[in-house]
């Protein structure tokens, strides 16, 4: 199996922030237009984001009610008999 290529490309603010109303400042424009242009130019495959950047950027505001499935999930950990195939 060919082993995938990442590249961590992000916009961050000088103490660390990658999200937060600095993005909206007139300061940060230019580089949210160059984090985007570079983002189209590597035509990537896949994308990978946090939880919170999932839900603010992606969901629209829908909010499914998940309260139903506690009663029909169990709750316990998944733990692999072997570990052989994330050892290639």
């Amino acid at each position: 199996m060919k082993r995938p290529y990442i590249i961590c490309h992000m916009v961050v603010s000088l103490d660390g922030k990658v999200t937060g109303e600095f993005l909206s400042r007139p300061e940060a424009q230019q580089a949210c237009s160059v984090y985007y242009e570079i983002n189209r130019e590597l035509r990537c495959n896949g994308f990978i984001c946090g939880r919170v950047t999932m839900e603010s950027s992606f969901t629209g505001g829908y909010y499914p009610e998940l309260c139903g499935y506690d009663e029909i999930l169990e709750k316990t950990d998944f733990v692999p008999e072997s570990l052989s195939a994330f050892m290639r």
